[in-house]
């Protein structure tokens, strides 16, 4: 009997950590914390992988602006995901983003809107991460290294590692904002640069103190800077 009990709960963990959850649209159509809107209903657990929203034939733009975590992320071509004022969104197993995902802090408020990654993590697809224009947005990993994808983009302004972790750029990492600099503050794990870092905007990109290793292209064009 024991035995059997052991069994039927190891099978119950193996069930729990490949959980996952798909987005339908079924509920108001863009609330991440509408259950309706998932086919195994709001997603929020380091077991639970989240696809927005596996080609159905729909272009979505899914809301989110309060605290979850994830397994794995999933963003399919032409769908994306907006991080609102008062969003933390912490991706434990990864992110293939081939969509959007908006990390979209406001002007008007000093609250950072966090994009977070735990653990060794890696950024795959040929989608973008698109930082609003503004000094609160974050994008870390924690006291680990994240690794950008070599057909992945990010974009914007805010503040990138936030001097936790370290970073492997093989895509693109551009500063393309007007009023706010794109600041990469790396930790003890440094920043290694074998794509393209290239500041576009008049707000320019702020390469804080830390270990920097350059294989490819650190560029400013004219009328911004690389400081």
């Amino acid at each position: 009997m024991m035995r059997a009990l052991t069994i039927a709960a190891l099978a119950g963990l193996a069930t729990s950590a490949s959980a996952q959850s798909t987005w339908t649209g079924a509920g108001d159509g863009f609330s991440w914390t509408d259950a309706i809107n998932w086919d195994n209903g709001d997603p929020n657990g380091a077991g639970v992988d989240v696809v927005i929203d596996g080609d159905n034939g729909n272009n979505v733009e899914v809301t989110l602006d309060t605290f979850r975590t994830v397994g794995a992320l999933t963003i399919t071509v032409d769908d994306s995901l907006r991080l609102l004022q008062g969003a933390s969104l912490t991706i434990s197993s990864g992110l293939t983003n081939d969509g959007t995902l908006f990390v979209d802090a406001a002007d008007s408020s000093s609250t950072d809107v966090v994009l977070a990654f735990s653990g060794d993590s890696t950024i795959a697809g040929s989608g973008s991460i698109v930082m609003s224009d503004d000094f609160d947005n974050l994008v870390r990993s924690t006291a680990a290294v994240l690794t950008n994808g070599a057909a992945h983009t990010i974009r914007g302004g805010g503040g990138i590692l936030a001097n936790s972790g370290g970073m492997i750029n093989n895509g693109a990492i551009i500063a393309d904002a007007e009023f706010n600099q794109l600041r990469l503050d790396p930790g003890v794990d440094g920043i290694v640069n074998n794509g393209v870092m290239r500041a576009t905007g008049a707000a320019g990109m702020l390469l804080g103190s830390g270990n920097y290793t350059n294989n490819s292209t650190i560029e400013a064009l004219d009328g911004s800077r690389v400081v």
